[in-house]
């Protein structure tokens, strides 16, 4: 089978700082985890497994034919719930194992062995070490392009030869852009091996909805536009008029290409406008995958239509049936207004932002040390 929108998934690794085996074996606990509760299984425990991990050492394969991995027995989590969270506990054994003394203790127990014990007493140690093991999930790169015959070959299938005590093996096989995967199960374990194949298919989909919103916010070739309330200069009509010379009419532009005239509306009409603003606001505030900058910007821009139709109800406001204040007066009561009603989104940035920025300064910044107080000089006597 091929892996389902694999370049999503390369964006993922991305996002998570994943590697590509680390995302296959979450997924592997996640598929298995499906099986095991469609079984009946409510709470499945964590399965051990073995994967092969590179030694990083560069031999010359004619004249050695020692294969430079060593395979690292570990336990997927497939008791844990949650498909994040998963992937953050397979990162964390992962790591365990591989940065560990591990390899290079297996490595150098295999050489050991293979000089002063027989093939049996090596058999039987190595027998003991996997015992756990119930699954082989193998990660495979293949660099360029495969040919057969002139023919360039579009997938690859790699099938291992499984012992009794293992049950499946899952074998995914990268070349270029893309991802094979086979699976290998035992028939009285598995008695419905393409089941695997439909729950592995889930958990990618269900893992790629949960951060649909986050991949939106990576950078990338094109962008996805968004109507956001905005002040903009009414264009003039004749052409040989430069544009960018400001006028003295306001346009105000709510949701999607509502646009109206402040000087023209009346005080119905723009208290329905600036509560219009106000749901804008609840909205932006509501949103969680939008960066500080952008809020920021979003933010003025409110502002900025609020003080004008703001102004303007004062203006109305100050009609012969009412008392007209000074400017001054009319001035500071609609800043206050704008203040008071931008308050609380102002005060959610703000939390949002020290927050962070006392967590970075408690994990970065080293602790002073108190000043120990000087004792008083003796009087000599």
């Amino acid at each position: 089978m091929r892996v389902p929108q694999c370049d999503q998934l390369m964006r993922v690794e991305r996002l998570m700082r994943a590697s590509s085996a680390e995302m296959m074996l979450a997924f592997v606990s996640g598929t298995l985890r499906r099986h095991f509760r469609s079984s009946g299984l409510a709470h499945p425990p964590d399965i051990g497994a073995t994967i092969p991990v590179a030694l990083r050492r560069s031999s010359d394969i004619s004249a050695d034919s020692e294969c430079n991995s060593i395979m690292v027995p570990l336990r997927i989590p497939c008791g844990v719930e949650g498909t994040i969270p998963r992937l953050w506990a397979v990162q964390r054994r992962l790591a365990h194992a591989v940065n560990g003394v591990l390899p290079d203790a297996l490595r150098v127990s295999r050489l050991l062995l293979d000089l002063f014990c027989s093939s049996k007493g090596d058999r039987l140690f190595f027998n003991k070490v996997y015992s756990d093991t119930s699954i082989v999930v193998s990660v495979l790169r293949m660099e360029g392009h495969l040919s057969f015959e002139n023919q360039r070959i579009q997938s690859l299938l790699l099938f291992p030869s499984m012992p009794s005590t293992v049950k499946v093996a899952f074998t995914f096989v990268q070349c270029g852009s893309s991802t094979m995967l086979s699976v290998s199960a035992d028939r009285l374990t598995f008695p419905n091996p393409e089941l695997l194949l439909i729950h592995f298919k889930a958990e990618v989909n269900n893992f790629l909805e949960q951060l649909s919103l986050r991949l939106l916010t990576l950078s990338q070739a094109t962008f996805l536009p968004f109507s956001v309330p905005c002040v903009n200069e009414s264009e003039e009509t004749d052409e040989t008029v430069n544009k960018s010379r400001p006028t003295s009419e306001v346009t105000v532009n709510i949701g999607e290409g509502e646009e109206f005239d402040v000087e023209k509306c009346s005080i119905e009409q723009l208290r329905a406008h600036i509560s219009k603003v106000q749901k804008e606001l609840d909205d932006m505030k509501a949103e969680s995958y939008c960066g500080p900058v952008d809020n920021e910007k979003k933010l003025k821009e409110l502002e900025s239509a609020m003080n004008a139709m703001h102004e303007k109800m004062a203006k109305l406001l100050g009609s012969p049936s009412y008392t007209v204040p000074r400017k001054n007066e009319n001035d500071e009561l609609t800043s206050n207004v704008v203040d008071e009603l931008l308050a609380p989104y102002r005060e959610e940035m703000g939390a949002r932002t020290r927050r962070f920025s006392r967590e970075f300064i408690r994990l970065d910044t080293p602790r002073l040390q108190p000043r120990r107080e000087s004792a008083p000089p003796r009087a000599n006597m």
